[in-house]
């Protein structure tokens, strides 16, 4: 079962992987804002999540194939008599995977390959029926509330806890496997 998760895992990472070796590696993601564009708050939500996500340097904010996508639903907050006083905002942060390279590779293993490695049948089995999931799957990492009278300190909280929770720890992962393989490297030419 080790062999079976190291396969599958190897699959879902290499296109991470590859792409985290090329010189401009950018994280691609997605922004989806429930609110109407017709609402006055959404044009200055979505300018300033797109700013606050791409003055981190290594985001770029994209419309498809994200590998992330920061969902948020802001509502403008009123008093009792109906005076706006600011806006609260919910965020989850999600994290897309795209199979579709891992199912192509998955698609051209034979039940010989898997034997050969010392799998079973079975493990081949489990690991064709994966590749048969959606393309398209997504994993929920967090979400958040945020209070406050102006947009363009919640878009920058909101930003700063995305960094902090899902891209801080994914740049801290790819740097201990980029060390990893240069000492492999370092090692080989001993």
């Amino acid at each position: 079962m080790t062999r079976l998760l190291a396969l599958i895992s190897f699959l879902v990472v290499c296109p991470f992987v590859r792409a985290q070796s090329s010189e401009v590696f950018k994280y691609r993601v997605k922004l989806t804002i429930s609110a109407k564009p017709a609402d006055d708050y959404f044009n200055p939500m979505l300018s300033g999540l797109s700013r606050e996500l791409r003055s981190l340097g290594d985001v770029a904010v994209v419309e498809q194939d994200s590998a992330y996508e920061l969902v948020v639903v802001p509502v403008q907050t009123r008093s009792q008599s109906g005076l706006p006083t600011g806006y609260a905002v919910a965020a989850s942060f999600l994290r897309n995977y795209h199979l579709t390279i891992g199912r192509e590779a998955v698609q051209r293993l034979t039940p010989a390959m898997f034997t050969n490695a010392g799998l079973t049948i079975e493990d081949f089995s489990k690991v064709f029926t994966m590749s048969l999931l959606p393309a398209e799957v997504q994993d929920y990492l967090t979400t958040g509330t945020y209070v406050g009278a102006s947009l363009n300190e919640l878009c920058h909280a909101i930003v700063v806890d995305f960094d902090a929770t899902v891209l801080i720890p994914q740049r801290k992962s790819a740097q201990q496997f980029n060390d990893m393989l240069d000492d492999a490297v370092k090692k080989a030419k001993k």
